[in-house]
Order: structure tokens, then sequence, then C-alpha cells
């Protein structure tokens, strides 16, 4: 028996070499630095990649045309590209495909160190996560050109507090960092949105919705785990969101204000506008009578 053994990254197919006591451990491909969890169902075999589509076999075997070609390279080159974005992702459901498989069989469980956890809990996912939280990034005052009172402006945007794991178990969600450590059970979660890099969600008795965001970029593989682990447990059920979690994080919110000094003037110089061409026009038709 080695002491070792290969698995083939989804994201890239680099083989990675682990020991067998990495077995069922999540490890770091060394090639595009995705991270992944071994999912060999026998460590002392290497799985070869299982044959792929017809349709993506048949666009593999378009020869490359000269290079006079120029528009036939383009479309060559596109091809290319669309095939090895379509072996990706047929790698990719594969891989997620096998650790629901485990999941399912009860064979799947990750071990976690300094994070307690409840009776017969089992971890089916730890992910690096930055939370994020609202607060306060600046103060203004603004007056107004309509009154001689101004208003304070408080501006708040969501900003990172705290990087940790952010773990995914058969009872729980857990967020453990050094500066901030919470859990909710999932009879406790209202619902959850879940992004290609990251997660919100909201908790019942909780004013404000927890976000995570996860540099790299598992949403698809903890939305498949939930769906599996969760079912039938949230009352809004897990939602995929197709753009990513960084087109929602950090929109400044700002309080309600006045007319800034700029729109101000313009405001007073359109009035003054009208009311000149409104009695110009009076005039010329005074005139012309």
């Amino acid at each position: 028996m080695s002491d070792s053994f290969k698995i083939a990254c989804p994201m890239c197919g680099q083989h990675i070499e682990c020991p067998n006591e990495l077995y069922g451990q999540p490890v770091v491909c060394p090639s595009c630095h995705q991270q992944l969890v071994v999912t060999q169902t026998s460590p002392d075999s290497f799985a070869p990649c299982s044959p792929v589509s017809p349709v993506i076999a048949k666009k593999m075997e378009v020869t490359k045309p000269p290079l006079w070609n120029i528009f036939g390279l383009v479309k060559y080159h596109r091809e290319r590209r669309s095939v090895q974005a379509a072996l990706l992702r047929e790698s990719r459901a594969k891989y997620v495909a096998s650790i629901l498989d485990l999941i399912q069989r009860g064979e799947w469980a990750l071990s976690l160190e300094n994070v307690p956890l409840l009776r017969n809990e089992k971890v089916f996912w730890i992910e690096t996560a930055i939370l994020y939280e609202w607060k306060t990034v600046g103060r203004r005052y603004e007056r107004s050109l309509l009154s001689s009172h101004g208003k304070r402006i408080v501006e708040k945007a969501e900003s990172p507090v705290a990087e940790g794991r952010f773990i995914v178990t058969d009872q729980r969600l857990i967020f453990a960092s050094d500066e901030q450590a919470f859990s909710v059970k999932a009879e406790k979660l209202v619902n959850i949105h879940l992004y290609p890099d990251g997660i919100r969600f909201a908790q019942d008795g909780r004013k404000t919705v927890r976000a995570l965001k996860f540099p790299q970029k598992n949403g698809d593989v903890i939305q498949a785990i939930l769906n599996q682990a969760f079912a039938g447990s949230t009352e809004g059920g897990v939602i995929a969101s197709t753009p990513t979690l960084a087109d929602y994080v950090a929109p400044v919110k700002k309080g309600p204000g006045h007319f800034s000094a700029a729109t101000g003037c313009l405001f007073v110089f359109l009035a003054f506008f009208l009311i000149v061409c409104f009695y110009g026009g009076c005039a010329e038709i005074r005139r012309l009578q």
C-alpha cells in the first residue's frame, strides 16, 4: 500500500499527489489555487477522467486552419476556448456530484479543529470567507441653498470586518475567526442567497442580513451541499444568483440630504431663464398687436 495517491483538480486538471492522511480533507491546487476536497473513493488508485460528452468531443476534433485563413483562426480559437470552458464545467459538475454521492451514503465528513461541534454533527465543507457588515464610512455636513440650516449626512457601506472559516455542517452554518464567530442552526435560517463568490442569509430574530465573500469562489459547491443537507429545513430555501456578491457588496448608503450647492444654482438659473423667456414673449406679443 503506497503512502500517497493522486487526484485531478476539477478546475484546471492539474494532477496533485496527496498523502493518505489527507483523504477527505480540503487542499489547495498549486496551479489554479482553488480549494478542493479529496474525493477518491479508494486512496490506493487514481481514477482517470471519464469520457466527455459527444458534443464536446466533436468540437475537439476541429483542426487548426492555416495562418492565411484569419477568419478561420479566429473561429478556431473561439471554439477552443468554448471547449475548454465546457470541459471545466463538466469536470466541476462531476466533482460536485461525487461529493453529494458521498454525503448521501454517509461517507463524507471533514475533520475540524478548534471549533466545538454539537452531538453527532458532521462537517460537510470548510471555506475561507470574509465577513461583511454595515459600517459607517464617512460623515459630512451638507448645507442647503434654499435654507439657512444644513444637515449632517452619515454614509454607510458593507465593509470587511473579519476573515476566517465558513463551515457547513448537517445542522448549522458556522463562521469562525479570531475577531468574530457565530453559528446559525438550519431551522433559524429564513432564506439563503448563494453567489459564485459569496453568500447572504437572513436569520430568524435578527434584523440585519449576514454577508460572506468567498475568495476561492466555491459558491456552486456550497449551494449543492446546502440543497442536500438543509432540504426542507430552511424557510426560504437556497436561492442561486448569477451575479457575484461583489456586485452588491459595499454600496454606500446615504441618508436623506438637501440639494447640493451646484444643484441649487442650476435650479435658480433655470427658473430665471424661464421668467425672462416668459416676459420677453409677452413683450413681443404686445409689440405685434
